[in-house]
């Protein structure tokens, strides 16, 4: 009887102790199921975020690069980082030759975001002290003195977040984002507000380079005076509304005397510092609602708006003594040069653009064949 009590005693240990092997390996098993499901619920949730970052950034390219105006580039930005960061203020600040020019996204009206576009003075390598930034910088408010080293906080900004705006050749400039919370920066929203800033800095390279391209298109690339095309575009505007409201309005032609001589006595490069040399005296001798133009060659026109004829003659004669006053210098030798001026005035609906530069032409021919330095109204006569 004792044998068959410890035999089943004996038994009953066993399965006990197979028992709790058996629940030691269930409980291991479902732990390493649940560690399992929680990286397989990381991986899809990091998947689904990477999913929505991907295509917020095939929606910002595609937005960018319908744009070729820098306000609605910098518009876009602000909507696209407003999912991604708490902020209240954006600013786009671009490098140009001499200074940044600052396009800034505010939220502080009613109404909402405002933009501002504004010239900063100071040039780009001492407005704002974070010289060769290449990567993405976060400046937390403290409670010690500003540092020489990073700009000086608006007072309501906790955290500023630094973007640059890689290009191939040189940096375009760079974004500052700002926020009213401390901490409102991390490595997640950081590391997606950069490639929001890439995407962006390629749309703005492509419209700085169409403005260049438009530029150069109605600009005079020796003078920097507006061209043929572009003057035209101005002037019949000015033209129809002489027209319209019946106001004075005359187009002088303007031609260097014997400026052939000039390339062949002092050189092409010669000649070319007397056509800028004109430009800038023209520009400084006519008001700011006149225009100006160089046509090609040694020939300029300018329209003046609001002026008959005789009050253009007064004008032209002053811009004619001026020019002749000027002394230029070319292989040792100093010399200056004149110009002749023919003038014609609008006269009604009968007149378009077209009439009145040729009329101007025949003008200028005229004050030619008359010994040139001089000046000619147009006449029939």
């Amino acid at each position: 009887m004792d044998d068959e009590r410890d035999l089943l005693r004996r038994r009953l240990d066993r399965e006990k102790a197979a028992r709790k092997q058996a629940e030691q390996i269930a409980e291991e098993k479902s732990r390493t199921i649940y560690v399992k499901s929680r990286e397989l619920e990381k991986a899809l949730l990091a998947e689904s975020r990477l999913k929505q970052e991907v295509e917020m950034l095939l929606k910002a390219l595609e937005a960018f690069t319908a744009k070729l105006d820098i306000p609605e580039i910098v518009q876009h930005l602000h909507r696209f980082l407003s999912q991604v960061i708490f902020f209240y203020s954006l600013t786009l600040y671009l490098r140009t030759e001499d200074h940044f020019k600052a396009v800034s996204i505010r939220e502080n009206t009613p109404g909402g975001p405002t933009l501002t576009i504004r010239d900063e003075a100071a040039s780009p390598e001492n407005s704002f002290p974070l010289k060769g930034l290449k990567s993405p910088r976060v400046i937390e408010r403290k409670e010690e003195a500003e540092s020489e080293e990073r700009p000086v906080l608006q007072a309501e900004t906790k955290a500023m977040l630094v973007l640059p705006l890689a290009a191939p050749e040189n940096p375009l400039g760079f974004i500052t984002v700002e926020s009213r919370l401390a901490g409102a920066f991390n490595e997640a929203n950081i590391r997606m507000a950069q490639a929001l800033a890439n995407e962006a800095a390629v749309a703005l390279e492509n419209a700085l380079l169409f403005q260049e391209v438009k530029r150069l298109s109605l600009t005079d690339p020796l003078t920097g005076l507006n061209n043929r095309r572009s003057f035209d575009i101005a002037a019949q505007q000015n033209v129809r509304l002489a027209i319209r409201h019946r106001r004075p309005l005359s187009v002088l032609m303007l031609d260097i005397d014997y400026f052939k001589k000039v390339n062949d006595t002092y050189g092409h490069g010669a000649g070319d510092r007397v056509l800028v040399q004109l430009a800038r005296v023209c520009r400084e001798s006519i008001r700011s609602t006149d225009l100006l133009a160089r046509f090609g060659g040694e020939e300029f026109c300018l329209l003046f708006p609001e002026t008959g004829a005789e009050a253009a003659r007064v004008l032209a004669e002053s811009l004619r003594k001026a020019i002749a006053a000027v002394t230029l210098k070319a292989e040792g030798q100093t010399f200056s040069i004149t110009v002749s001026i023919g003038i014609s005035e609008c006269s009604g609906e009968g007149d378009s653009l077209e009439d009145l530069l040729k009329c101007s032409d025949q003008a200028l021919y005229r004050a030619k064949q008359a010994g040139r330095n001089c000046t000619v109204i147009w006449s029939r006569a």
